[in-house]
């Protein structure tokens, strides 16, 4: 556990919207998502534009932590 609090600025080479940190407890990893669309085929999505981080996910508190 105390090697997996110590991981910050975890970048999974875009599989996620932004870099990971798990060193807050209690807190989500990024609050960072890509916005997806339907794309033209079966089971497709396609990015829509950049990597976001609304102010409301930036400021949002967890309860109880």
């Amino acid at each position: 556990m105390k090697a997996f609090r110590s991981l910050s600025n975890l970048d999974l080479g875009g599989l996620t919207a932004g870099p990971l940190d798990y060193t807050k407890v209690g807190q989500p990893s990024t609050r960072t998502v890509f916005i997806m669309r339907p794309a033209d085929v079966p089971g497709g999505l396609k990015q829509e534009g950049q990597a976001v981080e609304s102010d409301e996910a930036k400021n949002y508190q967890i309860p109880g932590t």
